[in-house]
């Protein structure tokens, strides 16, 4: 981003001593326009890269469901978000109650990816083999709180905000569940 003001004074702090030469350098080049940072569009395109891989799972599901078999697939996609969790796991800083910036660009993404999978899994077993029967709105508890701890440990505000959405998609399904077994509060609109 180019800005001739910031320029300018860059060297004026320089010699009262207000700022290092060798943070200055830097600082310099990026108000004269000479660095550009392209990490915005790296995230996006990483960000997409997981909705991508995602949407395949998904096709190749549907696509290969009669071929390949339900077992396997199931298999299939719970190795693939053990080993993306597996992963982040094994590069996780260590737990602090302060703010941890990853040391990997690509750390949010690959848990993301893991959590997700994960997702797919449980609904895919639930569709197919259905353990929880009406029940089912139990898998969004469980995803909530599995995110929400994966979140916390990880330090990521990505998974956060994705164990708070499941969270509260559970709570509309059980309150729904609830009202629709109560049948209509408003009386139904019969005359009493």
């Amino acid at each position: 981003m180019r800005s001739p003001e910031v320029a300018a004074a860059i060297p004026k702090l320089v010699e009262k001593g207000l700022l290092a030469p060798e943070a200055a350098a830097p600082l310099l080049r990026s108000a004269q326009g000479e660095l550009l940072s392209i990490r915005g569009e790296l995230r996006a395109l990483l960000y997409f890269g997981v909705l991508a891989v995602v949407g395949g799972v998904s096709l190749l599901v549907k696509e290969n469901l009669d071929r390949i078999g339900p077992v396997t697939i199931a298999v299939a996609i719970g190795l693939g978000a053990a080993a993306c969790l597996f992963w982040t796991l094994r590069r996780v800083p260590r737990f602090s109650w302060r703010r941890a910036e990853s040391s990997d660009w690509a750390f949010d993404f690959l848990l993301l990816l893991g959590i997700l999978l994960l997702g797919a899994d449980l609904a895919y077993i639930e569709a197919k083999f259905p353990p929880l029967g009406d029940a089912w709105s139990y898998h969004l508890l469980f995803m909530s709180l599995v995110t929400g701890a994966l979140a916390v440990r990880c330090d990521s505000r990505t998974a956060w905000s994705l164990a708070l959405s499941t969270f509260a998609a559970w709570r509309g399904v059980a309150v729904a569940s609830v009202t629709g077994s109560l049948g209509r509060m408003d009386g139904g609109g019969r005359g009493l």
